[in-house]
């Protein structure tokens, strides 16, 4: 299991994790935080702030970019592979060596380019798929409104650090994440440019903001790319910020798509309506949408696993002081696991317009799960909590143990990723003796 994390705050050094269950081996190491490569002061003379999302400021925004957001890990485990968001380069650790590459392969002279805050590994190779588009296009689409960039999709072989740049095509920045299909033929992605109400927020009140986002809020498109003819088609999800994609085990064209419903920024948070998940499927030249799951107490702010465990597709996906698992052919709840109480969430109701009246925040809880994956038979999930490692048996429906992180945080963990968390059924039987 992967992780990472920042100490000392946005100034600190990074942290990358490595929990072998295997081997029962915990490894940790500690990376400068990188120097950013953009002048604040060239920086905020060219965007407007009204452009970055979540009210940030100029800093503010800088920072966030390069604060890591996935440690994934590759199918030989000799690579461990720190993203962040939408930052200049990808953090490459070898587990072997400890040496850390901050990889780009642009010249100088092509200026800087954004990466993709979460990419995904190509079948059972050491080769990561990704997406980035030039850091120019990127403050024009600021300074114009139309968020265009352009884009290229590369695969970076880790044994060699060269990639090969295998199509390019025009969409729109701060693209979160790409996920290719179970039979390596597509790749799916979205931007999450974050929902931005206007007018002042100090002059605001909490049931103006929500009319006004509900009259100005826009939808954005996914997007899928045929990774042979290299075809891009958009598709319009009925729901604002899509974010984190995930496959099914068993069907190669399928995948999960979460949109948020929630937008944090300096006074608070902002949300409209409940949180989703969508069950997608790719056909040739379209995806369409094939079910929905969703309640009014439904905030998916963070991350989702997709999983199988006796033959059957199970998502389990955060919802603040809850994890909830999900029947992914009927995509309705198997099991609600309570991680604590909550007054405020526990009688949630997005769906209420006077409940929405209300401001709400996200303070820190050390109980709360910022990301979940599974064991790779599926009888297990691993909640990344506060300060922990808990471990859920499916079978008994119960947490059976934790884990105490072994050094001290300075802030919230990253999404813990890795290559058989989305592998198709038969490359997991192949590793593991599951289902029988």
């Amino acid at each position: 299991m992967a992780n990472a994390y920042q100490i000392n705050g946005p100034a600190g050094d990074n942290v990358f994790e490595l929990a072998d269950f295997d081997k029962q081996e915990f490894v940790t190491w500690q990376v400068p935080t990188p120097t950013c490569a953009v002048s604040l002061r060239v920086f905020s003379s060219q965007v407007p702030q009204d452009t970055l999302p979540m009210r940030m400021s100029h800093l503010g925004y800088l920072l966030w970019k390069r604060s890591l957001h996935v440690a994934q890990l590759s199918p030989s485990r000799r690579w461990l592979v720190g993203v962040r968001y939408n930052y200049f380069f990808l953090d490459i650790l070898n587990t072997e060596t400890g040496e850390l590459t901050r990889w780009h392969d642009l010249p100088p002279e092509a200026g800087l380019w954004d990466y993709v805050a979460t990419g995904d590994f190509d079948g059972e190779k050491d080769d990561f798929m990704f997406v980035r588009w030039p850091v120019a296009d990127t403050i024009a689409g600021m300074q114009d409104g139309s968020n265009k960039v352009h884009c290229q999709v590369g695969r970076l072989h880790l044994d060699t650090m060269k990639a090969d740049i295998l199509h390019e095509f025009d969409f729109q920045d701060r693209i979160h994440q790409c996920t290719i299909s179970g039979d390596g033929r597509y790749m799916v992605f979205a931007p999450m440019r974050v929902l931005r109400p206007g007018g002042d927020p100090k002059k605001l009140k909490q049931e103006d903001i929500m009319r006004n986002l509900q009259q100005t809020v826009v939808l954005d498109d996914m997007a899928t790319l045929d990774l042979q003819t290299g075809k891009v088609w958009r598709t319009r999800i009925p729901y604002p910020i899509p974010a984190h994609f995930e496959l099914d085990p068993f069907d190669p064209h399928l995948f999960y798509v979460s949109t948020h419903s929630l937008m944090p920024h300096a006074d608070g948070v902002c949300c409209f309506q409940p949180g989703t998940l969508h069950k997608m499927r790719i056909l040739e030249g379209s995806t369409v949408v094939e079910g929905t799951y969703t309640h009014p107490g439904f905030i998916r702010t963070t991350q989702h696993c997709v999983f199988a465990w006796q033959g059957k597709t199970y998502i389990a996906a955060t919802n603040q002081n809850k994890m909830e698992i999900i029947d992914a052919e009927s995509m309705t709840l198997w099991h609600c696991h309570k991680i604590a109480d909550d007054p405020f969430y526990d009688n949630a109701n997005f769906s209420d317009p006077e409940f929405l009246k209300k401001p709400f925040n996200l303070p820190p809880q050390p109980a709360w799960c910022d990301s979940v994956a599974a064991s790779g038979d599926g009888a297990h999930l691993i909640l990344h909590l506060g300060n922990e490692f808990s471990l859920f048996d499916m079978q008994k429906r119960a947490v059976v143990g934790s884990v105490l992180y072994r050094s001290e945080r300075g802030a919230r963990s990253t999404h813990g990723r890795y290559w058989m968390q989305n592998a198709l059924a038969g490359q997991i039987q192949g590793q593991y003796n599951v289902w029988k």
